[in-house]
């Protein structure tokens, strides 16, 4: 999300929200920032640096590696091949369960060699939500939110 122009940037907010919070990802994502400063000849990241496509696009792409690393411990080049087309069927940041699941089960009709490596739809977002590839939100209930409180 972009960073408001007319308050003061939190590069620690931002670091967060970027990486995966391991100190190596932290320090990559610093080395990305310090290389852009130096092309551009400035001594610290603006907003616009932050949000650059740019540097979101090399960060993205060094994480995408790390994930694919960690998944060749458990899974062969081509499952992990399968698993990112899978997730880029999505086109959406955000997706229901049931969406997931319908183009989980349209990929093992089409593919069903891979049909076997899951026990099914949730097996496999287990695995996306361990790797930090997808996160999970809880709904929102405005009714049952008071002032200052929780009513149960």
């Amino acid at each position: 999300m972009p960073y408001p122009k007319n308050r003061p940037l939190k590069a620690d907010l931002y670091i967060q929200r970027q990486s995966r919070l391991r100190p190596r990802d932290v320090v990559k994502l610093l080395q990305l920032l310090r290389e852009q400063c130096k092309k551009k000849g400035i001594k610290n990241p603006s907003a616009s640096l932050f949000d650059s496509p740019n540097l979101i696009s090399m960060y993205s792409n060094y994480d995408t590696d790390q994930v694919k690393s960690e998944m060749m411990l458990k899974y062969s080049a081509e499952t992990i091949k399968r698993i990112f087309e899978i997730v880029k069927m999505l086109n959406a940041d955000t997706f229901t369960e049931t969406c997931f699941e319908n183009i989980y089960r349209k990929d093992c009709n089409a593919n069903i060699g891979f049909s076997g490596i899951f026990s099914g739809h949730r097996a496999m977002l287990d695995v996306l939500y361990t790797l930090d590839l997808v996160g999970g939100q809880e709904p929102l209930n405005i009714a049952e939110i008071r002032i200052g409180t929780i009513e149960r």
